[in-house]
């Protein structure tokens, strides 16, 4: 049976040496390549997950055009984060599609999509002129589309 002292030494020493376990960033290769002059492996620290982007209050089911309405509203009370959620969501659903199977891994990139994206990404740059010209283009294509 230890005694209280040495209980008290483990303890205060396990956060230490739990921490320095937990900071090893590189693994050595595996006994195979050994003769090999590769870099080590290098293992990212813990990922920071991001908080998911709000959706706007449109019934299931709702169209691009109506989701791109309601960026276009977030958009006018300076609402990014939610003008971002509703164009992810537009995006998603444009992007519903039939393609020939040939086709299938070649992502699209023009027309509505292309346009959304184009929001999205002057959003990003926070080029408001510019988001509202590529969400009014995506707007019409929309309206076409239905």
């Amino acid at each position: 049976m230890r005694s209280i002292p040495g209980v008290l030494v483990l303890a205060m020493a396990a956060p230490i040496l739990t921490q320095a376990a937990l900071a090893q960033t590189t693994m050595s290769p595996p006994p195979a390549a050994l003769g090999k002059t590769e870099a080590p492996i290098t293992i990212p620290g813990p990922a920071k997950l991001a908080t998911p982007l709000p959706e706007p209050p449109l019934p299931e089911g709702a169209s691009v055009e109506e989701y791109l309405l309601a960026a276009q509203h977030a958009m006018g009370v300076n609402d990014v984060r939610l003008a971002r959620g509703a164009l992810e969501q537009a995006e998603t659903r444009a992007l519903t599609r039939s393609v020939r199977p040939s086709r299938a891994n070649i992502p699209a990139k023009a027309g509505l999509v292309g346009a959304i994206s184009a929001t999205r990404a002057a959003l990003d740059r926070g080029d408001w002129a510019g988001a509202n010209a590529s969400l009014a283009r995506a707007l019409e294509m929309a309206k076409k589309k239905d």
